[in-house]
């Protein structure tokens, strides 16, 4: 009995695995494969762009911007290094300063923000010389962040592991970060990448301590990287800019099936020039789809700090869909084709629900990768993709 149930799972699993197709699910990908059924993350773009809408100029107060990320319903910022040791909490539509706190913190050069359900991260990895031996990431309290009473921080203390010896050239190193984000109970971190093509990607626990780092991935990008934002497990944001003119762009990572969003579509938006934006440092998810981009000033170009918004719905699978989400935070993709549900942004392992207006359930079964495609028959005019919190408005073609 027993062998027969081994062998009757064995074949069950492979069954499985044959009925995964591998390829790029993107339709707006130009290797797109509509048989695919498995994210390999090999989608390839045509040139794309986008113009960010100005939504303020900052307080002079922010000349030197380099953070940015959304906590407490609020927008935090913070100036890197040479400036004082402030956290500012912004309105995230107008950027006008709502209050700062100082921070019992020497400011050698903070770089970003990242947070979990209870902290906030300061990230002080700022390595232009590639000379800074250790580096640190502040953990502070959310509650007392939001409250603008700080009174317990605690500091992870790190350094690369994989640094080569010797003197290194401030121009040709890999050991400046200026962005990172919260993945899961990690924090990761984005090289500006110096030298050649590769951003490197390293991890580390959110933990106090001291933490020596080895780079665990890596992503080809035409530019440095100054500024990152994730929000749950399906997307990611990057920007930075293009030497030798500073263009800025910003890179989004989704629909992954291999885990973390930088694992899944590269989709890179180019974002005009350094003359429109000034120098691209920081970036946040606001709202759903809603992005907020952060510029320091640029002195010799007359340009002060400014704030911008872009909406990146149309880039996240995919400009077809046409899909209206319900929430404003993880929102999940759907767009019904012929007898069939595609849907993207899953969470694997969490049950997906597929319901009618009337509240009327149609389907339901777990979810095995961040996307599916789903019989429905339904006379609705919609059908309501649900997983956990988070939905989506499918509008059904006829």
């Amino acid at each position: 009995m027993a062998k027969s149930l081994f062998l009757l799972l064995f074949f069950w699993g492979c069954s499985i695995l044959r009925a995964q197709i591998p390829g790029c699910i993107d339709p707006a990908a130009s290797n797109y494969n509509p048989g695919s059924t498995f994210n390999d993350g090999t989608c390839v773009y045509g040139p794309s762009s986008a113009a960010p809408v100005l939504l303020s100029s900052l307080s002079d107060s922010l000349k030197e911007l380099s953070g940015l990320i959304k906590a407490c319903s609020d927008l935090w910022g913070h100036n890197d290094g040479g400036n004082v040791d402030r956290l500012f909490r912004l309105q995230g539509n107008t950027g006008s300063i709502l209050s700062s706190s100082s921070l019992p913190l020497s400011l050698a050069d903070w770089e970003d923000l990242a947070v979990s359900p209870t902290h906030l991260f300061l990230g002080d990895f700022g390595n232009n010389t590639g000379q800074r031996d250790t580096l640190s990431i502040y953990k502070l309290a959310l509650t007392e962040v939001c409250s603008g009473n700080i009174q317990s921080i605690d500091t992870l203390r790190f350094w690369y592991a994989d640094a080569p010896t010797g003197i290194l050239h401030p121009d040709s190193h890999n050991l400046d970060c200026e962005a990172m984000a919260m993945y899961r109970d990690s924090l990761w971190l984005f090289s500006k990448n110096r030298i050649g093509n590769q951003v490197r990607i390293y991890g580390l626990p959110s933990l106090p301590g001291l933490h020596g780092l080895q780079a665990l991935d890596s992503i080809a990008v035409d530019g440095q990287i100054t500024g990152a934002d994730l929000v749950g497990d399906s997307s990611m944001a990057l920007v930075g800019y293009a030497p030798p003119f500073y263009v800025p762009f910003l890179i989004l990572g989704f629909a992954s099936d291999l885990g973390p969003p930088w694992k899944g579509c590269l989709r890179r938006i180019d974002l005009g020039s350094v003359l429109q934006m000034g120098q691209l440092e920081a970036v946040c998810f606001w709202s759903g789809t809603e992005l907020r981009l952060g510029s320091e000033a640029v002195s010799a170009l007359g340009l002060g700090p400014r704030l911008y918004g872009l909406n990146v719905g149309s880039f996240l699978l995919l400009p077809s869909l046409g899909t209206t989400p319900l929430e404003t935070f993880g929102s999940l993709y759907c767009k019904k084709k012929t007898n069939q549900i595609e849907i993207f942004g899953l969470v694997p392992g969490k049950e997906l629900e597929l319901i009618n207006e009337q509240g009327q359930s149609l389907w339901r079964q777990t979810a095995g990768s961040s996307s599916e495609r789903i019989p429905v028959a339904s006379q609705s005019d919609t059908v309501i993709c649900r997983q956990g919190e988070k939905r989506s408005r499918c509008l059904i073609e006829r």
